[in-house]
């Protein structure tokens, strides 16, 4: 076995078995009672320190749900992944957006959607907060709907989200509540994410898009907890299961053993995931874990390694000194790997993973503080059949998959009048 499958596997072992439950007390009762029989401890003593023992463990159980720690068991899948077997390459199509002369480049939320077999994408623009709908195939504006209709004050408006379903199912997100409107920004339903039993802020976006089962909508959640407390740790659910029949929204989806006992910052707890509608199963991406999570948020998930070649070191957790401090903290995660989003595309059954490489000295140095990207390809079975490291310029938290190819944003620094995206293929 090489060193580097040697550190996956340890890896994977050993969030495996962070977080496992304590059998100290049953060690306890254990040693008592083989004390008893050497010793001739009088039975009536035994008894009393039994029952002392079992309040403690009701204590602990009861605890345990107080904290809101629930049962989920993971499976560990590991697959030697074979890096060399599939790339993407960047082409020179462009696919070009033009805008007008109120809508800058840089938007905050997209969404992609199929509607009487047409591609569309849509995005709602930072300065304005105007959705933009357009037809991918023919290059085109085809709507802008105003979000004048949505009675929230200037902070929260600046931070809408959008996800557009189809033209007549269009969901807003400012952060704790959800709206429904239409292509004429009439307001359908408004629903209130709930306080308790803690706050979670929420967004919309393409690289992590709501899920649609029935009547429940399913999206990312950030609780407003303490990061660095285990028992708020243990609090802390991904999910947002918001019912639309009932107009209710509640909490799912806990964090893995080991980001339960670790601190990390927060941005390394960001919940990015796809959905795959063949196998209703959800696929989870956390940022400073080599892992994927399998699951359809019931009370099992499979763990399947899905790390980059060229993050050959688990992904330390922070300081108390880096935690404590903003500039500390920014350090740390420059200096540290990550993982991004992880998408499903359906065209090709395959899965892309966002890896990202810690910044090196010399380029903090030089104040170039985008780190070094690269996708890791998956076949439909969760094993490794590539990675292609990507130019600096492709925006990787942009991208949508079609029948004819894979699209990234292109950054530029200069304010243009049209949006670019580069088209990436598969050649093996």
């Amino acid at each position: 076995m090489s060193s580097e499958s040697s550190f996956y596997q340890r890896e994977m072992i050993d969030r495996n078995s962070a977080g496992t439950p304590s059998t100290g007390y049953l060690a306890i009762a254990y040693e008592i009672i083989k004390s008893r029989v050497q010793m001739k401890i009088p039975s009536s003593l035994v008894r009393s320190i039994s029952l002392a023992l079992i309040l403690l463990i009701n204590i602990s159980i009861c605890q345990s749900c107080n904290e809101g720690t629930d049962h989920m068991v993971t499976d560990y899948h590991y697959s030697k992944p074979e890096y060399h077997n599939i790339r993407l390459e960047v082409t020179g199509d462009v696919l070009k957006l033009p805008l007008d002369s109120l809508t800058k480049p840089n938007f905050s939320s997209y969404s992609v959607f199929q509607q009487k077999g047409t591609l569309f994408l849509a995005f709602i623009d930072k300065l304005t907060n105007r959705i933009n709908i357009y037809d991918v195939n023919r290059r085109a504006l085809v709507s802008q709907i105003s979000t004048r209709n949505i009675k929230e004050n200037k902070s929260r408006l600046a931070k809408i989200t959008v996800f557009v379903k189809s033209f007549d199912s269009i969901y807003l997100n400012t952060l704790l509540d959800v709206y429904m409107i239409d292509s004429t920004g009439r307001v359908k339903q408004r629903i209130k994410l709930p306080s308790k039993p803690y706050a979670a802020l929420s967004d919309f976006n393409g690289f992590s898009p709501p899920v649609f089962k029935s009547d429940s909508m399913f999206f990312a959640a950030y609780p407003y907890l303490d990061m660095r407390k285990q028992k708020e740790l243990r609090k802390w659910k991904r999910m947002f299961i918001l019912d639309w029949t009932r107009k209710k929204a509640e909490l799912a989806y806990s964090l893995p053993p080991f980001f339960k006992e670790n601190v990390y910052a927060r941005r390394y707890l960001t919940t990015y995931y796809c959905y795959n509608n063949d196998s209703s199963r959800f696929v989870f991406s956390l940022p400073a874990d080599s892992n994927l999570y399998v699951t359809k948020l019931d009370d099992r998930q499979t763990a399947y390694f899905g790390g980059s070649q060229y993050i050959t070191e688990a992904i330390p957790p922070f300081t108390k000194e880096e935690y404590s401090n903003s500039d500390k903290q920014s350090l740390g995660r420059y200096f540290r790997d990550s993982y991004g989003p992880v998408y499903f595309d359906s065209y090709s059954n395959r899965y892309l993973r966002v890896a990202e490489q810690k910044l090196t000295k010399d380029k903090y140095d030089q104040k170039i503080f985008n780190k070094k990207s690269s996708l890791v390809i998956l076949d439909k079975d969760f094993k490794i059949i590539g990675e292609t490291e990507v130019p600096d310029s492709l925006n990787l938290y942009t991208l949508f998959t079609t029948n004819d190819g894979i699209y990234a944003k292109i950054e530029t620094s200069v304010n243009e009048d049209t949006i670019y995206f580069s088209k990436l293929v598969y050649k093996q």
